[in-house]
């Protein structure tokens, strides 16, 4: 993969027990050494949706 290269993204809802303090603490986006918070995939499309208007 490289600069240019066209990709789709498909994001599915989990378990809610992946979204406890607990699930996030084993693969969450800090333990794949990322600095941000997660940020569930609904309110990832409402906040992309509301900024495409």
């Amino acid at each position: 993969m490289r600069f240019g290269f066209r990709v789709v993204v498909l994001g599915l809802l989990c378990h809610p027990r992946w979204r406890s303090p607990e699930g996030l603490a084993l693969v969450g986006p800090g333990y794949f050494g990322y600095h941000h918070d997660y940020v569930p995939i609904e309110q990832l499309v409402a906040t992309s949706a509301l900024a495409a208007n």
